[in-house]
Protein backbone atom coordinates (compact mmCIF):
# COMPACT_ATOMS: atom_id res chain seq x y z
CA UNK A 1 0.00 0.00 0.00
CA UNK A 2 1.13 3.88 -0.94
CA UNK A 3 0.36 6.57 1.33
CA UNK A 4 1.17 10.18 0.38
CA UNK A 5 2.62 12.47 3.31
CA UNK A 6 3.03 16.26 1.49
CA UNK A 7 5.54 18.47 3.60
CA UNK A 8 4.24 22.07 3.03
CA UNK A 9 6.65 24.96 4.32
CA UNK A 10 4.90 27.55 5.63
CA UNK A 11 4.57 30.64 3.43
CA UNK A 12 6.82 33.80 3.80
CA UNK A 13 7.08 35.54 6.88
CA UNK A 14 6.56 39.03 8.20
CA UNK A 15 10.35 41.08 8.01
CA UNK A 16 11.63 38.33 5.87
CA UNK A 17 13.41 41.25 3.65
CA UNK A 18 16.13 40.98 6.66
CA UNK A 19 17.96 37.18 7.00
CA UNK A 20 17.80 36.94 10.88
CA UNK A 21 18.03 33.56 13.25
CA UNK A 22 14.27 33.25 13.63
CA UNK A 23 14.54 29.17 14.79
CA UNK A 24 10.78 29.55 17.37
CA UNK A 25 10.21 33.13 17.36
CA UNK A 26 6.35 32.83 16.51
CA UNK A 27 6.59 35.32 13.28
CA UNK A 28 3.39 36.01 11.78
CA UNK A 29 3.06 35.24 7.37
CA UNK A 30 3.08 38.01 5.77
CA UNK A 31 0.73 39.11 3.03
CA UNK A 32 2.55 37.29 0.28
CA UNK A 33 2.50 34.20 3.12
CA UNK A 34 -1.07 34.91 2.78
CA UNK A 35 -1.12 34.79 -0.77
CA UNK A 36 0.72 31.61 -1.09
CA UNK A 37 -1.62 30.02 1.50
CA UNK A 38 -4.48 30.73 -0.70
CA UNK A 39 -2.64 29.65 -3.72
CA UNK A 40 -2.04 26.03 -2.33
CA UNK A 41 -5.84 26.14 -0.93
CA UNK A 42 -7.13 26.60 -4.59
CA UNK A 43 -4.77 23.88 -5.72
CA UNK A 44 -5.16 21.05 -3.26
CA UNK A 45 -8.43 21.49 -2.05
CA UNK A 46 -9.72 21.46 1.38
CA UNK A 47 -11.21 17.86 1.32
CA UNK A 48 -8.39 15.85 -0.11
CA UNK A 49 -6.41 14.87 3.08
CA UNK A 50 -7.36 12.32 5.62
CA UNK A 51 -5.20 14.41 8.27
CA UNK A 52 -3.72 17.85 8.81
CA UNK A 53 -0.68 18.37 11.24
CA UNK A 54 0.68 21.61 12.06
CA UNK A 55 3.66 23.19 14.00
CA UNK A 56 1.96 24.75 17.11
CA UNK A 57 3.55 28.01 15.63
CA UNK A 58 1.55 30.69 14.67
CA UNK A 59 3.02 30.55 11.11
CA UNK A 60 2.30 27.14 10.24
CA UNK A 61 -1.13 26.74 12.10
CA UNK A 62 -2.48 29.71 10.06
CA UNK A 63 -0.82 28.50 7.11
CA UNK A 64 -2.53 25.43 7.55
CA UNK A 65 -5.67 26.86 8.34
CA UNK A 66 -5.94 28.43 5.06
CA UNK A 67 -5.15 25.48 2.97
CA UNK A 68 -7.36 23.12 4.78
CA UNK A 69 -10.59 25.56 5.23
CA UNK A 70 -12.61 24.14 7.87
CA UNK A 71 -10.71 20.99 8.39
CA UNK A 72 -9.47 19.66 11.66
CA UNK A 73 -5.74 20.86 12.23
CA UNK A 74 -3.90 18.69 14.43
CA UNK A 75 -0.74 20.77 16.58
CA UNK A 76 1.93 18.88 17.08
CA UNK A 77 4.68 20.51 19.04
CA UNK A 78 7.44 18.13 17.49
CA UNK A 79 7.76 19.95 14.51
CA UNK A 80 8.43 22.94 15.54
CA UNK A 81 11.59 25.03 13.81
CA UNK A 82 15.54 24.49 15.78
CA UNK A 83 15.39 26.68 18.80
CA UNK A 84 18.17 28.94 18.41
CA UNK A 85 18.32 30.23 21.90
CA UNK A 86 20.15 33.24 22.18
CA UNK A 87 20.63 34.09 18.88
CA UNK A 88 17.15 34.19 17.99
CA UNK A 89 16.08 37.83 16.33
CA UNK A 90 19.27 38.63 15.59
CA UNK A 91 21.23 38.86 12.18
CA UNK A 92 23.92 36.56 11.08
CA UNK A 93 25.87 39.86 10.75
CA UNK A 94 25.36 40.68 14.49
CA UNK A 95 26.61 37.07 15.97
CA UNK A 96 29.45 37.27 13.30
CA UNK A 97 30.86 40.23 15.26
CA UNK A 98 30.15 39.01 18.84
CA UNK A 99 30.54 35.64 18.48
CA UNK A 100 33.45 35.34 15.67
CA UNK A 101 34.09 31.67 17.19
CA UNK A 102 31.12 30.46 17.82
CA UNK A 103 29.84 31.83 14.10
CA UNK A 104 32.85 29.87 12.72
CA UNK A 105 32.05 26.70 14.50
CA UNK A 106 28.63 26.46 13.27
CA UNK A 107 29.74 27.17 9.78
CA UNK A 108 31.96 23.86 10.47
CA UNK A 109 29.48 21.94 12.00
CA UNK A 110 26.20 22.65 11.59
CA UNK A 111 25.14 19.45 12.34
CA UNK A 112 26.06 19.39 16.22
CA UNK A 113 26.47 22.63 17.02
CA UNK A 114 23.69 23.73 19.28
CA UNK A 115 23.46 27.84 19.79
CA UNK A 116 23.83 29.19 23.64
CA UNK A 117 20.23 27.61 25.22
CA UNK A 118 19.00 26.09 21.79
CA UNK A 119 19.41 22.94 19.63
CA UNK A 120 21.80 21.54 17.02
CA UNK A 121 20.23 20.33 13.80
CA UNK A 122 20.80 16.76 15.40
CA UNK A 123 18.38 17.40 18.16
CA UNK A 124 16.06 18.83 15.65
CA UNK A 125 15.89 15.43 13.51
CA UNK A 126 16.05 13.53 16.78
CA UNK A 127 12.65 15.26 17.92
CA UNK A 128 10.97 16.16 14.57
CA UNK A 129 11.66 12.63 12.95
CA UNK A 130 10.13 10.95 15.44
CA UNK A 131 6.98 13.11 14.79
CA UNK A 132 6.87 12.91 11.69
CA UNK A 133 6.85 8.73 11.97
CA UNK A 134 4.17 8.74 14.20
CA UNK A 135 2.42 10.60 11.66
CA UNK A 136 2.65 8.63 8.88
CA UNK A 137 2.43 5.33 10.66
CA UNK A 138 -1.35 6.13 11.43
CA UNK A 139 -1.78 7.53 8.20
CA UNK A 140 -4.02 5.30 5.64
CA UNK A 141 -4.81 8.52 3.40
CA UNK A 142 -3.27 11.29 2.22
CA UNK A 143 -2.02 13.67 4.90
CA UNK A 144 -0.74 17.32 5.15
CA UNK A 145 2.01 18.32 7.31
CA UNK A 146 2.80 22.07 7.79
CA UNK A 147 5.93 23.08 9.28
CA UNK A 148 9.52 24.79 8.73
CA UNK A 149 12.68 24.49 6.39
CA UNK A 150 14.72 23.38 8.99
CA UNK A 151 12.48 20.74 10.29
CA UNK A 152 11.60 19.23 6.62
CA UNK A 153 15.24 19.41 6.23
CA UNK A 154 16.11 17.02 8.95
CA UNK A 155 13.47 14.72 7.90
CA UNK A 156 14.26 14.59 4.21
CA UNK A 157 17.60 14.02 5.24
CA UNK A 158 16.85 11.06 7.19
CA UNK A 159 15.01 9.67 4.29
CA UNK A 160 17.24 9.93 1.98
CA UNK A 161 20.23 8.58 3.93
CA UNK A 162 22.14 11.79 3.74
CA UNK A 163 24.65 13.27 6.33
CA UNK A 164 22.52 16.50 8.12
CA UNK A 165 25.84 18.19 7.73
CA UNK A 166 24.75 18.78 3.80
CA UNK A 167 21.34 19.54 4.86
CA UNK A 168 21.23 23.15 3.77
CA UNK A 169 21.96 21.15 0.24
CA UNK A 170 18.04 20.66 -0.16
CA UNK A 171 16.40 24.09 -1.90
CA UNK A 172 13.52 24.98 0.26
CA UNK A 173 11.28 27.96 -0.20
CA UNK A 174 8.87 29.28 1.33
CA UNK A 175 5.63 27.67 0.68
CA UNK A 176 7.50 25.15 -0.50
CA UNK A 177 5.67 21.44 -1.01
CA UNK A 178 7.82 18.17 -0.88
CA UNK A 179 5.86 14.88 -1.25
CA UNK A 180 6.45 11.62 0.64
CA UNK A 181 5.50 8.29 -0.48
CA UNK A 182 5.12 5.53 2.12
CA UNK A 183 5.37 2.17 0.88
CA UNK A 184 5.93 -1.28 2.61
CA UNK A 185 9.32 -0.86 2.01
CA UNK A 186 10.21 2.73 3.34
CA UNK A 187 9.56 6.09 2.28
CA UNK A 188 10.63 7.77 -0.79
CA UNK A 189 10.91 11.27 -2.04
CA UNK A 190 8.65 11.96 -4.82
CA UNK A 191 8.33 15.74 -5.35
CA UNK A 192 10.68 18.57 -3.64
CA UNK A 193 10.12 22.21 -3.01
CA UNK A 194 6.74 22.86 -5.54
CA UNK A 195 6.18 26.42 -5.08
CA UNK A 196 3.38 29.03 -6.27
CA UNK A 197 4.02 31.50 -8.54
CA UNK A 198 6.07 34.26 -7.29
Amino acid sequence: METAIHLLRHGSIQGCEVRRYRGQCDVPLDENGLRQARWWHDRLGPNRFERIYASDLSRTMDMARIVAGDAEIISEPGLREISLGQWEGKTPEEIRQTEPEAYAERGRMIATFRTPGGESFTDLRDRAYPAFARIAERASGETLIVCHGGTIRTILCEILGMPLQNLFRITLDYAGLSLVLRRNEGFSLAALNLTPPA
